[in-house]
């Protein structure tokens, strides 16, 4: 929504205050970068863990840019270019490529768990369908050479949402805590994250 100019909430709204939303989004950025790195430090004796909070990281840094990069286009051209911006989206691929190496590290080590192993049932069977769905799609609105770029754009769409869902699952199977309720000694760090996170969805 941020990309075409329009506010999170609600979606129909034009954004009109690129100022704010550049503190919105600068302010996410440094409290949910700062809290991901410490993350990182506490993990660092388990270099699966570290992989995935480094996959969290660059989520931060790609909401975090593309909801300052948006902003800065809005106030200086009246809209942004969201062909343009979109592509902040390559950091967090890279980071769930490396995320994706840790957690199938843990999901190896810990198969007999019936939590992780559903968990890789269903969201391999959902991957599968809205692949080839999203190709699918592509095959059908485009006789022409944007057609392979459509679908490509689609399919790594599809596999990043479906991949922070994912790891979601996988963890809170291991962790036996499928509600996600965090412990007392990490319910600051988690909320924080939490909201930082968060901050751009009020961009006006």
């Amino acid at each position: 929504m941020i990309t075409l100019g329009l506010s999170p909430l609600p979606p129909w709204r034009e954004l009109k205050a690129p100022v704010f939303d550049i503190f919105l989004g600068a302010t996410g950025l440094i409290i949910g970068l700062v809290l991901t790195i410490f993350t990182m430090i506490r993990c660092h004796q388990r270099w699966e863990f570290l992989l995935i909070a480094f996959w969290k990281a660059t989520l931060s840094i790609t909401l975090g840019i593309l909801s300052v990069h948006a902003a800065v286009v809005l106030r200086k051209n009246g809209f942004p270019d969201g062909g343009e911006i979109v592509w902040w989206i390559a950091i967090y691929a890279v980071g769930t490529t490396i995320g994706l190496t840790g957690l199938a590290s843990l999901i190896f080590k810990s198969w007999g768990n019936r939590v992780v192993v559903l968990t890789c049932k269903v969201f391999g069977g959902v991957a599968v369908v809205a692949i080839v769905f999203g190709w699918g799609v592509a095959a059908g609105r485009s006789k022409y050479d944007g057609r392979l770029k459509l679908a490509a754009f689609l399919t790594l769409g599809i596999v990043g949402i479906l991949a922070a869902l994912y790891s979601d699952w996988v963890l809170a199977g291991l962790a036996g805590n499928l509600i996600g309720m965090p412990s007392s000694d990490n319910s600051l760090l988690y909320f924080g994250y939490f909201a930082a996170k968060r901050l751009p969805f009020f961009s006006v």
